[in-house]
């Protein structure tokens, strides 16, 4: 899975509760799940049970995000602690990011 593999290339030092941010785009959103393909090309799973719903409930695929959290000890997912989210770049007939 590509979270295993883009989660394990981060130096050991980094998972311990170092803050990460995280660039990219909503694949899915689901409960308190988010599925970002971030602009590095790796898919992280994002916790987002942390924050407030305001700040999310909105999100569909292809939005534009920028995710502020930690690595969890088992670099399995991201726990998100805030979410900006940036202007999109898809057009309203597709929920799919367009290239530039």
């Amino acid at each position: 899975m590509l979270v295993g593999l883009g989660l394990a290339l981060l130096p050991a030092g980094a998972t311990a509760q170092q803050r990460i941010v995280i660039t990219g785009f909503v694949q899915w959103i689901d409960g308190t799940k988010m599925q970002v393909m971030a602009d590095t090309g790796y898919s992280i799973n994002v916790n987002i049970d942390r924050i407030s719903q305001d700040e999310y409930n909105t999100m569909r695929g292809g939005d534009r995000v920028r995710v502020f959290g930690f690595v969890t000890p088992d670099r399995s997912r991201v726990i998100a602690e805030r979410i900006d989210r940036g202007p999109n770049t898809y057009d309203d007939l597709s929920a799919f990011p367009q290239a530039p």
